[in-house]
């Protein structure tokens, strides 16, 4: 494994989409100040004081579009198993406390010249004086900042997450466990803005909603929960 970190860099997610030497070696790469992260749809990502954010290469689920959920429960895993603290997850690739705030973030996208896919992680680990004017409220995991290294704990989630993958046949039952809004009312919008309930994913991750009495599949698109209507 190749892990490079870095005191400040622009994007983690970039630095690899532009690594020369990729050639399907397992990357991480990491920083303790990151200046021009971006999330989905070309929104920016903020680091605040106490965040963590990294970017690693992956070899991608068997089911491509499994890839963000299988993410981030093995993200909720790890600080269960490490931190004894409880996340949540919010489709497609957010992660909650859970209270319902967001804390972490999760985007993918294709390596070039590549099997691997790109993971790029964002998490709040610390309270700050975060931004509220976002729809969802943001939170952050711990409590205390006790021995955290942004560099050792990128490289021991990044090794968590390569020594616990999903069966692609699970990770949907796994997901619906772990998911903060199950059976919540909600708005997608795609093209166009769409109100129901959630009742869960399909087999391959698209997010199921009941609207007049019928459930419609989407396979993207961006949640707002109710209470944060």
């Amino acid at each position: 494994m190749n892990h490079k970190h870095f005191k400040e860099i622009s994007s983690t997610q970039s630095f690899i989409r532009e690594y020369k030497d990729l050639d399907d070696k397992d990357l991480l790469v990491s920083c303790d100040k990151q200046n021009s992260g971006h999330g989905q749809y070309s929104r920016t990502w903020d680091q605040y004081e106490g965040g963590l954010c990294f970017s690693f290469t992956l070899m991608p689920c068997e089911i491509l579009t499994l890839s963000s959920l299988e993410i981030g429960i093995l993200i909720c895993h790890y600080f269960q198993s490490k931190y004894d603290t409880e996340l949540k997850l919010k489709w497609p690739n957010d992660i909650m406390t859970e209270t319902g705030k967001k804390c972490g973030g999760i985007i993918i996208n294709n390596a070039i010249n590549s099997k691997n896919i790109i993971v790029g992680v964002g998490l709040n680990l610390l309270p700050s004086n975060f931004d509220q004017s976002y729809k969802t409220t943001a939170g952050h995991i711990l409590s205390s900042s006790t021995n955290l290294n942004n560099q050792t704990l990128s490289l021991d989630i990044y090794n968590y997450i390569l020594n616990n993958r999903i069966l692609s046949n699970q990770i949907t039952h796994i997901w619906t466990k772990l998911c903060v809004h199950m059976n919540q009312p909600l708005t997608i919008k795609d093209e166009d803005s769409h109100s129901g309930i959630f009742k869960g994913v399909g087999k391959v991750g698209e997010a199921q909603i009941l609207i007049n009495n019928s459930v419609e599949s989407f396979y993207t698109g961006s949640l707002t929960l109710k209470e944060n209507s």
